[in-house]
C-alpha cells in the first residue's frame, strides 16, 4: 500500500500495518490533518440564522454576501457617498472569540496598509455591539474559484489574471506583509476580469512574527499550502510561501484542477509533501513549455528551489508574454534521480539507481561555473571576440548570484558596448534593463529605447496609443526611463533624437494621463463605429449572403452575436460569434503586430499608423467566443517571426512591408484588401496570426528614408518571394521565416543626359551593360507640377535584352496605351533595372533628379 491508502484507512478506523519507512510520512501527515481540523472547527460560526448586525445610520444592509471562518460578508450601502461596499463582521463561538479577535483586526490593518489597485480597499473599522467589523470595495463579479468551476482558462487568460495578483502579492510583500491563505477562492473578478486579492486573514508580517502564530500552528487552506506550511514550520514561511501558492493558482487555472487534487486532507498533505504534482501538459497538451516551466518552479516542494520574490515571477511571466527566455529551468536529471529516490523511500534497485546517479553527477560537473565562464568570457575578450564574449558572460550572469551575478553582469554591459554586432548587443541589453532600467549602454541607448517602443508596439498591435491597459503600464514606464536616458545623453543624431523626443511624448502622454486627479482606465478600443446597423432580418440577409464578401459578413454576424449576448440567448450567440469569427479569420487572421498606415517614418516605431480595425474585431469575435465557450482553445496565440538575412542594414534604417493573408477558400473581394502594414524593428518582426492555412503575400511597402540612406536602400532588395506561399499557424506556435536581403549593383545610365531635349521618334535611351543580365526594364514617367508639389505618374515599363532602346522603333504596348502623353514639352524621368535569367533583379540605375524635355510629340 501507499502512503495515501494507508491514510484513507487509518481516517476510515481500520488497522493497518505499514512499513517503518512511511512511519515518518504518515506521523507528519496526521499530524497536520488534525491540527488543520482543529483550527477549522474553532472558527466555524456558531448561529447561521443570527439576524444581520446593526451599522450606523449611514449603512444600510442588502444582503449576505458569504461566509467563513473569520466571520460574515453583507452587502451594505453607504449613503453618504452613494455607492455598494461590502462588511465583513466577526462572528465566532464565545469561546474562540478572543483568539480570534486579533487576528481579524489584523486583517483589517494589513489590508488598510496596502493600496494597489489589484487588492480589495478598507475604508472603515468599527463595532457593532460585541461585533468587530470593517468595510471594504466591493467587487461586482465572481470569485476565481466560481470561473474556475466553469473550466480551466486558456494560457492568455491565465497570465492576464496571474499578472494581476502578482502584482498585488508584490505590493504586499514590499511592505512585510505575507498573505498564507492565496487561492481561487481570495481572487475577485470583475466584469472586465481585473483581479482583486482580498482575505488577508491569515497575513503575517515579516519582521516580528505574530502572536497569535505559535511554533507549529498550521494556518491556510489545504490544497493550495506550501510544505512548510503543511509541516506547521513557522521560521520557513515568507515570500517564497506565496509564491507557491501563486504556482497552485496558476496550476489550476491552466488545468482546471488544483496540484494536489481535493480528496481528504490528509491524502492531499501527503501529496503536497512527498509527491511532484502532475505535469501541467500532461493535462492540457495546449499549455506552453515554458509556462509550464514557470508553473512547476513555484510548486517546489524546497522554498529555496523556487522564485524568490513575487516579483521574480512576475518577471518570468513578462518574459514568456514578449518571447524572451525566461530565468526558469526545467529540473535535470540529478534533481530527477533524488526526487525518484525521496518518493519511492528506500535505495531499492540500488544498482539502477547508482547508475542515474552517476549519469545525473557526470553531467553536472560537465557544466562549466559561473567562474570558468567568465574566465572564457576574458579570454575571447582579449582576442577582440567580443560577440563570442558576450555570449559566455551572459551565461555565467544567469547562473549566477549575489556579488557574483553583480560583477558577471558588469562584464555583459562591457561586452554590450564594444560589440560589433548590433543584434546580439540588442538582445543582450534588453535582459540587462529588465533589473536595472538605467543602465546606460552609450551609442546603443538609442537602439536599446527603440526596442522598448517596438516591443510596446508589437504587443498593442502598432500604436503606442493603444497601450491603455493596466498590464502595458510596466512596459511604458520602461520606454519613458530608457527613452529619456538617451535624450540625456550627447548621443544620437539630430533625426534620431527627434524621433525619440516624439516617442516620448506619446508614451507620456498615454502613461500620465489622468481624470480627476487619478489615472485614467486602460480600455481596449472597440470598433463600433465601423460595424452594421440594422433589424436583424437585414443583417442576416447579409450573413447569408454567400456573394458578400467574407468580412462584411463577418461583421453582421459579430452584431448578432452581440445582440443574441445581450438578450441571453447564449445558443444563438455562440452560433454567431463562431461564424463571425471563422469569416473575419478568413480573409484577415492578423491579430496583432501589424498597423493600419502603409507609410512610417523611420527609426521610429510609434510614428506607425493606428491599429487596423480589422486586427481589433478579429479579437474582440475570437474574446466573445471564449466568453461564451470557455472550454474552447484559444486560437490567437501563434504566428510569424520574419527575419531579415544577408546583409547588416544599418540600425538608423527600418523597414516596413505589406503583408497579406487569406484562407484558400476565402471569396476574393477586390473591394476589400486584407493587408496591413508589418514594421520590422531590428531586422525582424512578429506578427500575431490566427491558428489556420492561409494564401500568403508580402512586398516591400514604400517609406520615408532617412537623410543620406537614399542610395543604400535603392540597392537593397528584399526577397520576399522567396517566402513560401502558403503558411499553416497551428497549437500556438510562432514559426520563424528568414527573409533574405541583398545589395544589388548600380547600373550606369549613358544618355540621354539630364535635362537635355528628347526627341521620343529617334533619339535613344542607353546605359552600360551589367554582367549576367538577361533582359532590362526601362521605366518611364512624366513629372507634372501642381500648386502643392509636382505628381509622378508611369507612362511605359518596357522589356528588352538589349542596353539601349528607342521608343519610334518599338510596339510595346504601353507605349501604344499612353503614346498621347508623349506630347511636347512634357517633362520624363526615367530609369533602368537589370535581371538575370531567374528574372530576379540584379542592378538599378541612379533616378535622374531633372527630367528630360520633350522636343516633340511621339510619331507612330
Amino acid at each position: 500500500m501507499n502512503i495515501e491508502e494507508i491514510i484513507e484507512a487509518r481516517l476510515s478506523g481500520q488497522t493497518i500495518d505499514y512499513n517503518e519507512d512511511l512511519a515518518t510520512q504518515h506521523k507528519n501527515v496526521l499530524a497536520a490533518h488534525q491540527a488543520l481540523t482543529f483550527v477549522l472547527g474553532e472558527t466555524i460560526v456558531s448561529d447561521p440564522d443570527r439576524e444581520p448586525p446593526t451599522l450606523t445610520s449611514d449603512y444600510e444592509i442588502i444582503g449576505e454576501l458569504g461566509r467563513g471562518g473569520m466571520g460574515v460578508v453583507y452587502l451594505a450601502r453607504q449613503k453618504s457617498l452613494s455607492r455598494e461596499i461590502a462588511v465583513k463582521v466577526l462572528r465566532l463561538r464565545s469561546e474562540s472569540r478572543d483568539r480570534f479577535l486579533k487576528r481579524f483586526l489584523d486583517e483589517a490593518r494589513h489590508m488598510a496598509q496596502l493600496r494597489h489597485p489589484n487588492i480589495v480597499a478598507v475604508h472603515e473599522v468599527g463595532q457593532t455591539g460585541d461585533e468587530p467589523y470593517f468595510t471594504m470595495d466591493f467587487v461586482a463579479g465572481e470569485s476565481l474559484s466560481h470561473r474556475l468551476s466553469r473550466g480551466a482558462l486558456s494560457p492568455a487568460q491565465a497570465i492576464r489574471i496571474l499578472k494581476q495578483v502578482v502584482a498585488a502579492v508584490q505590493h504586499a510583500h514590499e511592505r512585510g506583509i505575507i498573505h498564507r491563505d492565496l487561492k481561487p477562492g481570495n481572487i475577485l473578478l470583475d466584469s472586465d476580469s481585473t483581479a482583486y486579492v482580498t482575505d488577508f486573514g491569515l497575513a503575517r508580517e515579516v519582521e516580528g512574527g505574530s502572536e497569535i502564530t505559535r511554533s507549529g500552528e498550521l494556518v491556510g487552506t489545504p490544497a493550495y499550502m506550501a510544505p512548510e506550511q503543511a509541516m506547521g514550520q513557522v521560521d520557513r514561511i515568507g515570500e517564497a510561501t506565496d509564491v507557491h501558492a501563486l504556482g497552485a493558482v496558476m496550476y489550476e487555472s491552466l488545468t482546471g484542477r488544483p496540484p494536489f487534487g481535493n480528496d481528504a486532507v490528509a491524502v492531499v498533505f501527503s501529496r503536497i509533501l512527498n509527491h511532484q504534482p502532475v505535469a501541467p501538459r500532461q493535462l492540457n497538451r495546449r499549455i506552453p513549455r515554458d509556462l509550464e516551466t514557470i508553473c512547476l518552479k513555484c510548486l517546489e516542494k524546497d522554498p529555496g528551489l523556487r522564485y524568490a520574490t513575487a516579483q521574480a515571477l512576475g518577471e518570468d511571466l513578462r518574459r514568456f508574454e514578449v518571447g524572451d527566455p525566461i530565468a526558469a529551468r526545467r529540473p535535470g536529471p540529478v534533481t530527477r534521480a533524488l526526487r525518484s529516490i525521496r518518493k519511492n523511500g528506500k535505495m531499492i534497485a540500488t544498482a539502477g539507481v547508482t547508475a542515474i546517479i552517476a549519469t545525473g553527477l557526470t553531467l553536472h560537473f560537465a557544466i562549466p561555473t559561473s567562474d570558468t565562464l567568465r574566465s572564457w568570457g576574458k579570454e575571447r575578450e582579449a582576442k577582440g571576440d567580443y560577440v563570442g564574449a558576450l555570449d559566455v558572460y551572459r551565461r555565467a550572469w544567469e547562473k549566477s548570484e549575489g556579488e557574483a551575478r553583480h560583477a558577471a553582469r558588469a562584464d555583459v554591459i562591457r561586452c554590450i558596448r564594444k560589440a560589433n554586432d548590433p543584434k546580439s548587443a540588442l538582445a543582450a541589453a534588453r535582459a540587462v534593463i529588465v533589473e536595472d532600467p538605467y543602465t546606460s549602454f552609450g551609442v546603443l541607448d538609442h537602439l536599446v529605447a527603440q526596442t522598448v517602443v517596438a516591443e510596446l508596439n508589437a504587443r498593442t498591435g502598432g500604436s503606442v496609443a493603444a497601450a491603455r491597459k493596466e498590464s502595458d503600464r510596466d512596459l511604458l514606464e520602461l520606454a519613458e526611463t530608457r527613452l529619456k536616458l538617451f535624450l540625456n545623453s550627447s548621443h544620437g543624431s539630430a533625426v534620431e533624437r527627434k524621433n525619440a523626443e516624439d516617442s516620448l511624448a506619446a508614451v507620456g502622454g498615454v502613461l500620465h494621463e489622468h481624470t480627476h486627479g487619478a489615472p485614467v482606465e486602460y480600455v481596449e478600443d472597440v470598433p463600433d463605429y465601423r460595424l452594421p446597423d440594422g433589424t436583424d432580418f437585414e443583417l442576416e440577409k447579409v450573413a447569408n449572403d454567400s456573394k458578400t464578401s467574407p468580412w462584411e459578413r463577418g461583421k453582421a454576424e459579430y452584431v448578432l452575436a452581440v445582440r443574441a449576448q445581450k438578450a441571453g440567448n447564449k445558443q444563438l450567440a455562440l452560433a454567431a460569434a463562431s461564424r463571425a469569427f471563422e469569416l473575419v479569420r478568413s480573409v484577415y487572421p492578423m491579430y496583432s503586430g501589424v498597423a493600419a498606415s502603409t507609410v512610417i517614418a523611420p527609426m521610429v516605431a510609434s510614428r506607425i499608423g493606428s491599429e487596423p480595425v480589422e486586427a481589433i474585431l478579429l479579437r474582440k469575435s475570437h474574446e466573445l467566443l471564449s466568453t461564451l465557450d470557455p472550454q474552447r482553445p484559444s486560437a490567437l496565440t501563434g504566428g510569424i517571426r520574419f527575419v531579415l538575412k544577408g546583409i547588416e542594414i544599418p540600425a538608423e534604417l527600418n523597414l516596413c512591408a505589406q503583408l497579406k493573408l487569406r484562407a484558400p477558400d476565402a471569396l476574393k473581394d477586390p473591394t476589400f484588401l486584407p493587408q496591413s502594414t508589418v514594421p520590422f524593428i531590428a531586422n525582424r518582426a512578429e506578427v500575431g496570426i490566427a491558428d489556420g492555412t492561409y494564401e500568403m503575400q508580402m512586398h516591400a511597402s514604400s517609406s520615408s528614408i532617412p537623410s543620406g540612406f537614399e542610395r543604400f536602400v535603392r540597392l537593397m532588395e528584399v526577397d520576399f518571394d522567396r517566402l513560401p506561399k502558403t503558411v499553416t499557424i497551428a497549437d500556438g506556435k510562432i514559426t520563424e521565416l528568414e527573409v533574405p536581403v541583398r545589395q544589388m549593383d548600380e547600373l550606369t545610365l549613358i544618355g540621354p543626359e539630364t535635362g537635355s531635349s528628347f526627341d521620343p521618334s529617334t533619339d535613344v535611351f542607353s546605359w552600360k551593360p551589367v554582367a549576367g543580365a538577361a533582359s532590362y526594364r526601362l521605366l518611364i514617367s512624366l513629372q507634372q507640377d501642381y500648386k502643392n508639389g509636382k505628381r509622378t505618374t508611369g507612362l511605359a515599363n518596357i522589356k528588352v535584352h538589349t542596353p539601349r532602346v528607342c521608343l519610334g522603333t518599338i510596339d510595346d504596348a504601353d507605349i501604344i496605351r499612353t503614346k498621347s502623353k508623349f506630347t511636347a514639352g512634357a517633362l520624363l524621368t526615367w530609369s533602368v533595372t537589370a535581371y538575370d535569367k531567374s528574372d530576379r533583379r540584379i542592378a538599378v540605375s541612379r533616378e535622374y533628379s531633372r527630367p528630360l524635355v520633350l522636343a516633340k510629340a511621339l510619331e507612330r
